[in-house]
C-alpha cells in the first residue's frame, strides 16, 4: 500500500497529461489514411504502364497459324509474356534450358491461362476473342551455340509448318552473372547468353522472320545507358572480366551485364535497318521491362539482392507488370519501329546505337563469331 500510495501522484500526473483515445483517434485515422494513400501512389507509380485495353482488343490472332516464339519463358517476365500472348490466341512456342524445366513450365502456363489475371481478359472473353491456349516448347541452352542451332532446326522442322506465320519473336532470356566466367564456346557468359546466342537464333530463323513480317522484340535493360562512354569490348570477349575483390567484382560484373544489353540495342538498330533495306515488313524493337522482382535477382550478391527483398513489394514491379512493354511492342502495329521502349513509350537509348559504323562492326563481327553454326 505504501508503494502504491507513493506512486499514485506520478500516475495521476501521467494520466493528466496523456490525451484520451477519443482525442487522438481523429489524428491517428487521418495519419493512417494519409500513409495509405501515399503508399498506394508509390505502388501505382512503381507498377508502370499497362498495355492499353484498346490495343488488346484490336489484336487479332489465329491460334492455328499465328505463332509467338519466346526464349526463357520458364519464369518471371518471360512466363508472363507467354501467358499474355497465349491468351491473345497465338500459338506459343517457348524455350527452356532443360527438359525438366520445359515440362513443368508448359504445365504451369496452361494452368495459369485457365485463370483470369486481370479484368481485361473478362472483357476480351465477352467479345468472343478468347480461345483455349496452345503452348509448345523446345529445349535450348543459350550457353551452347550447338544447342541454339539444334533448337532452331527443331523449331523450323517440327514446330513451324509452311502455313504458319511467326508473328512475334521475343528474345527474353537473360542472365546476370556475378561470378564471371566463359561459356563452353569460349565467350564471356553474359555476352553470349544475353546477346550472341539470340543473334545466332535470329540468323537461323531470318528467312522465316522476313517472310512472315515478324515483330522481333529484344528484352534489354536501361543498364546499357548507365555507361555513356561504353563501347563493345571485342578484345575481352574471350576472357571476360579480371578477378577482383567482392565490391569491385559487383561493379565490374554489372558493367559487363550493361555491355551485353548495349549489344542487344545495337543489334536491334541493325535489324531495323536490314529489314528496311530488304523492303521487309518485319520490325525490330528493344525494351526495358523496368526493375522487376523475379528469380533473375537470384544471381546477385546479397548486397544488391537485399534491397529487392526489403522494398520490392512496394517499389519494384512484379513479373506481370514487367511483361507489359514486351507485349505492347509485340502486338501494337501502330508504333515506331527500330526504337527502344520503356513503360510502353519510346525512351532515349545509348548514343552508340546511332553510330552506324559501331552498329555495323558489331553485326559483322558477330557474323564471324557464329559462322561455324550457320
Amino acid at each position: 500500500k505504501d508503494n502504491i500510495s507513493q506512486m499514485s501522484p506520478f500516475y495521476s500526473k501521467f494520466l493528466s497529461i496523456t490525451p484520451s483515445f477519443s482525442t487522438i483517434a481523429p489524428t491517428l485515422l487521418a495519419s493512417s489514411l494519409f500513409f495509405y494513400i501515399v503508399l498506394k501512389q508509390i505502388r501505382k507509380w512503381a507498377s508502370g504502364t499497362r498495355v492499353p485495353l484498346n490495343v488488346l482488343k484490336s489484336t487479332k490472332y489465329d491460334s492455328k497459324h499465328d505463332v509467338a516464339l519466346i526464349t526463357g519463358a520458364n519464369t518471371g517476365i518471360g512466363f508472363e509474356t507467354a501467358k499474355y500472348l497465349a491468351l491473345l490466341n497465338t500459338r506459343v512456342i517457348i524455350t527452356c534450358r532443360s527438359e525438366k524445366k520445359l515440362a513443368s513450365t508448359l504445365d504451369a502456363l496452361k494452368e495459369a491461362c485457365s485463370g483470369t489475371p486481370h479484368e481485361e481478359w473478362n472483357k476480351l472473353r465477352r467479345n468472343g476473342s478468347y480461345a483455349e491456349p496452345c503452348i509448345e516448347g523446345v529445349v535450348m541452352e543459350l550457353g551452347s551455340l550447338d544447342s541454339v542451332k539444334e533448337a532452331a532446326n527443331k523449331i523450323q522442322s517440327e514446330l513451324l509448318s509452311s502455313t504458319d506465320k511467326l508473328r512475334v519473336f521475343i528474345q527474353n532470356a537473360g542472365y546476370l552473372d556475378c561470378e564471371g566466367g566463359l561459356t563452353q564456346d569460349g565467350y564471356e557468359n553474359m555476352f553470349q547468353i544475353n546477346y550472341l546466342s539470340h543473334f545466332l537464333l535470329t540468323q537461323l530463323l531470318m528467312d522465316r522472320i522476313e517472310r512472315d513480317a515478324t515483330r522481333v522484340v529484344q528484352v534489354s535493360s536501361r543498364a546499357h545507358t548507365r555507361f555513356p562512354h561504353m563501347t563493345i569490348k571485342y578484345d575481352k570477349l574471350t576472357h571476360g572480366p579480371p578477378a577482383s575483390n567482392c565490391l569491385t567484382k559487383t561493379k565490374v560484373q554489372f558493367e559487363w551485364y550493361a555491355h551485353s544489353k548495349l549489344a542487344q540495342v545495337l543489334f536491334m538498330r541493325r535489324l531495323d535497318r536490314l529489314f528496311k533495306e530488304k523492303c521487309s515488313k518485319a520490325t525490330a524493337f528493344a525494351v526495358h521491362p523496368g526493375v522487376v522482382r523475379s528469380s533473375f535477382q537470384g544471381g546477385m550478391p546479397w548486397i544488391l539482392s537485399l534491397p529487392f527483398k526489403i522494398l520490392g513489394q512496394l517499389t519494384v514491379k512484379n513479373s506481370e507488370e514487367g511483361a507489359q512493354t514486351s507485349v505492347y511492342c509485340a502486338i501494337n502495329e501502330n508504333i515506331p519501329e527500330g526504337e527502344y521502349y520503356s513503360d510502353c513509350v519510346v525512351e532515349k537509348r545509348h548514343a552508340l546505337s546511332d553510330n552506324s559504323e559501331a552498329v555495323d562492326e558489331l553485326y559483322n563481327r558477330s557474323m564471324e563469331m557464329i559462322d561455324k553454326w550457320l
